[in-house]
């Protein structure tokens, strides 16, 4: 997990937690197919063993209310990383954790993302690793605390897990299908 640090005033981005949460939750199972509806909504992750939730928004950028989150977040991640990366507002996200989720890996080619404080992003604990497998993650992992405000790039083809409470944490979140090494040689600002 490599910290870009403050890239964000939050208190821009506090409104767009109460719209999110307005929307349908839906339940996907962790490992099975991975199909989205084509409107707005929560996915709510369920896993074996998962004491707590991870949600992310969907169809964030088609509701008019976030599309200003999504745009905003965009100018943000364009000026650290653009010319070389074009980033698409479809891909702005929120994403809410509570209690403790266990290691994984993320799905449907989500292979690094950038991860954004917004809410109590210090109520939670990342491990992460460049471990390939379970074992290996588990004697060899890292910690991390994010901050509100603060920008993440996170291996998410490896794994990684929280360790929370049962605080609501909020984070917005831009997923790549390109790897951690790619994403960060991109950075501008280094």
């Amino acid at each position: 997990m490599f910290d870009l640090g403050k890239i964000i005033d939050i208190n821009e981005f506090l409104p767009y937690i109460e719209i999110a949460n307005s929307f349908e939750t839906l339940t996907h199972r962790y490992g099975s197919d991975f199909q989205v509806p084509t409107y707005p909504c929560m996915m709510q992750y369920e896993a074996p063993g998962l004491t707590g939730i991870i949600t992310f928004s969907r169809n964030t950028y088609s509701d008019v209310r976030l599309r200003p989150m999504c745009d905003k977040i965009v100018s943000v991640l364009s000026g650290i990383f653009a010319p070389v990366i074009k980033f698409d507002p479809n891909r702005v996200h929120l994403l809410k954790t509570t209690g403790t989720v266990i290691p994984h890996r993320d799905e449907a080619g989500r292979i690094s993302c950038i991860n954004i404080g917004i809410m109590n992003s210090d109520s939670a604990v990342t491990r992460f690793s460049e471990a390939d497998t379970l074992e290996d993650y588990e004697k060899s992992h890292q910690y991390a605390i994010a901050q509100d405000g603060h920008g993440y790039i996170l291996n998410t083809a490896k794994f990684h897990s929280v360790i929370g409470t049962d605080v609501e944490r909020y984070m917005i979140t831009y997923g790549f299908g390109a790897t951690y090494k790619q994403i960060q040689s991109c950075r501008l600002n280094k």
